[in-house]
């Protein structure tokens, strides 16, 4: 295997990559809206990009959306409709000749039915929201929310949703075309418990569980049968803070009970398996299962006045596996049992560790409101891979397996990150939102491979790439029109 080419540190939005838009709550966000408004927001991820001689990687993501929703009463209705695209292109990373372009297309609409009551119910219950929507984006969509109040002490959110998606990809090597299927049917439970407690403190407790599968239609005589697993839980102690929001930028101090310096402590876990299978013919060619993915993430705040903020933290990404996994190579015929090579992956791991500080800045001068953000990140990471390749002893007969072991290691890469969020507002009701994302990072260190197999010298690293060669990514931005009355 070739020693890897090194590549700069970027922020990868991986939630936003697989499943679109990030979880957002009907309920909490028309507590930030007018009664009634049209929101449309258009957003870029700058993914990665890499050019290295002929070899480029590719890929980006595009979104747009439209929202109309309006309250009469008790009674709440709206409509949505959106368009997510994500875009993969590849060349020449494999080989001299290979080519692959993927695309993730979601365009859908769904018409949003709500309903409030505020009374005396049972459970010290005094007030319940409940708002449900269903749709289509090409298939079936659905999703319900429901949250229980008990007076301003405590609060319990509910929300379901149940959608589908497919991402498409066709890969040309040697001359040959490959399309591969890969779809997706998404089952995901959302709960969230807050607690308003004496003395200005505010705790939350939240979590997460999400199912994906699918079996999709053969394409050309080619069928992947995805299964995909997720949870995740978390917690936060908030001190004279306004409750967290996804259009918050930077930890706000209560306007009723701020007297002095706010707090806030976030942790939250999330885990990951999953198994992948490829067929051709309906003859299994890949079988990948005991992914582990593990996502830790702990991070601290502190506001000591209301247009400044410090904070640090920790994040982790780790991937790894532990199964009895195997993938074939082509063409797909009955002469594969003798002529094809075969390989087994045996032990997979990759860890990805984050520390950052960092702080964040809030001016406000109406009608005009900015945040900004800046973090110095702390970059170590390793992989290490064993992998099996089978080899002839007496042809046809007799085989046997050669261990192959790969190790990199990428240390002391720094970067940073910077946000921003502008805010105009117009009018009484209406506003503009832009913010953005960028990663930059400063110093790359080199990788190092160990790999070529057992008692193998190290591989001498690449040459240093041409000035024409260039690396970019970790770049997003989105823009946010509201006009209300």
């Amino acid at each position: 295997m070739l020693a890897p080419t090194p590549s700069r540190a970027v922020d990868i939005p991986f939630t936003q990559v697989f499943f679109g838009r990030q979880f957002r709550s009907v309920l909490d966000d028309v507590a930030h809206y007018p009664d009634a408004y049209v929101s449309l927001e258009a957003s870029y991820w700058d993914i990665y990009y890499e050019r290295r001689g002929n070899r480029l990687h590719d890929y980006d993501q595009r979104a747009l959306s439209a929202t109309a929703l309006g309250r009469r009463g008790a009674v709440l209705l709206g409509l949505c409709a959106w368009s997510d695209d994500l875009s993969l292109q590849q060349e020449n990373v494999y080989t001299d000749s290979d080519r692959m372009e993927g695309n993730k297309s979601n365009d859908g609409g769904k018409v949003m039915l709500g309903y409030t009551l505020a009374r005396a119910l049972p459970l010290a219950v005094t007030a319940l929201e409940v708002v449900g929507s269903a749709g289509t984006n090409g298939e079936f969509l659905a999703d319900l929310e429901l949250r229980l109040s008990w007076s301003r002490t405590a609060d319990l959110l509910f929300k379901w949703e149940t959608f589908s998606n497919a991402l498409d990809i066709d890969e040309t090597a040697n001359g040959s075309e490959f399309p591969f299927h890969f779809p997706f049917e998404t089952d995901r439970w959302f709960a969230r418990v807050q607690v308003n407690a004496p003395d200005a403190f505010r705790f939350r407790v939240w979590g997460l569980y999400e199912t994906n599968s699918g079996a999709g239609d053969s394409v050309e005589d080619f069928e992947n049968r995805v299964w995909f697993r997720r949870g995740g839980v978390g917690g936060s102690i908030d001190y004279r803070l306004e409750p967290a929001h996804r259009l918050y930028l930077a930890p706000r101090l209560s306007d009723v009970e701020a007297r002095g310096p706010g707090a806030r402590l976030r942790v939250e876990y999330t885990a990951a398996d999953g198994d992948l299978g490829m067929h051709f013919n309906g003859v299994r060619y890949l079988h990948l299962d005991g992914l582990e993915f593990a996502n830790p993430i702990a991070r601290a705040d502190i506001v000591p006045l209301r247009w400044l903020s410090v904070f640090g933290g920790w994040e982790r990404l780790q991937l790894e596996h532990h199964g009895s996994s195997f993938f074939d190579v082509w063409p797909f015929s009955i002469w594969d049992i003798f002529l094809a090579k075969r390989y087994r992956l045996d032990e997979f791991e990759t860890t990805l560790d984050t520390w950052f500080v960092g702080a964040t800045g809030r001016f406000e001068n109406k009608p005009f409101l900015a945040e900004f953000s800046g973090r110095f990140e702390w970059w170590d990471g390793a992989t290490h891979l064993d992998w099996l390749e089978r080899v002839d002893i007496l042809f046809p007969f007799f085989f046997r397996y050669e261990r192959h072991h790969e190790s990199w290691e990428i240390e002391a890469d720094y970067a940073v990150q910077a946000d921003a969020a502008l805010w105009w507002r117009f009018g009484s009701r209406s506003s503009i939102r832009v913010s953005g994302r960028a990663t930059i990072p400063f110093e790359t260190s080199e990788d190092t491979d160990s790999g070529g197999g057992p008692g193998g010298p190290p591989k001498p690293g690449p040459p240093a790439p041409p000035a024409s060669d260039s690396s970019h990514g970790g770049l997003m931005g989105t823009v946010e029109l509201v006009i209300g009355r």
